[in-house]
């Protein structure tokens, strides 16, 4: 799982940094809130495990458990998530990609001056029986992009040709123009001058 071998710790344990009781206090605080907060739409609920994973690895650096006088992070986790501590390292290495790819992101607009376009972060679960179907899409639509290409490019590519190809009731003029400019952006140069011309000439 990305990021999840930076967390551990191996060697002597390090020396303990100096306690800041008021920030301890505040983000033990807005941990609980997390945790019991319910009722909202699932976006507003991402943001929030988003946020919770950065506390989290706050709590981790700032050793903020001490301030319950419990022993490690293992015992802080063993009681805010009794169910699995998994989800609390799982969210953990979310919020220490997030950094990653902020940093990624300004290094390239220094190196090429242009500011390249914000990204989001997608995380979901699938059966273990649904991996083969959704691997076979990819590693199809990777080979009709010319091969080798990212995954969030062939997911894309995938949901355009859907809806390119789909329609539920009245056609989405404008949903339906935007996915085929993007599958004609995913051709190579020459093949997609050749399309754009026979499409002039049926027009």
């Amino acid at each position: 799982m990305i990021g999840l071998t930076n967390l551990k710790i191996s060697g002597p344990p390090p020396m303990a940094p100096k306690l800041n009781q008021r920030r301890a206090l505040f983000v033990l605080e807005k941990i609980d809130e997390i945790l019991h907060w319910e009722r909202t739409t699932e976006r507003e609920r991402d943001t929030r495990f988003v946020g919770l994973g950065r506390y989290l690895c706050e709590v981790l650096a700032g050793q903020y458990w001490r301030v319950d006088n419990m022993k490690s992070f293992d015992e802080f986790l063993e009681k805010k998530f009794p169910e699995s501590r998994r989800k609390a390292y799982y969210l953990m290495a979310i919020h220490e990609q997030l950094p990653r790819e902020e940093f990624k992101r300004e290094v390239k607009r220094h190196l090429t001056g242009k500011d390249t376009e914000a990204s989001e972060m997608l995380y979901f679960r699938v059966y273990k029986s649904q991996l083969a179907v959704i691997e076979q899409a990819r590693e199809m639509a990777s080979l009709m992009l010319g091969g080798q290409k990212e995954r969030d490019y062939c997911l894309e590519m995938i949901c355009a040709d859907f809806l390119a190809g789909t329609t539920l009731g009245e056609v989405n003029a404008e949903v339906f123009s935007a996915s085929v400019r993007r599958l004609l952006e995913f051709l190579p140069r020459p093949e997609r001058i050749e399309l754009i011309h026979r499409l002039k000439e049926t027009a």
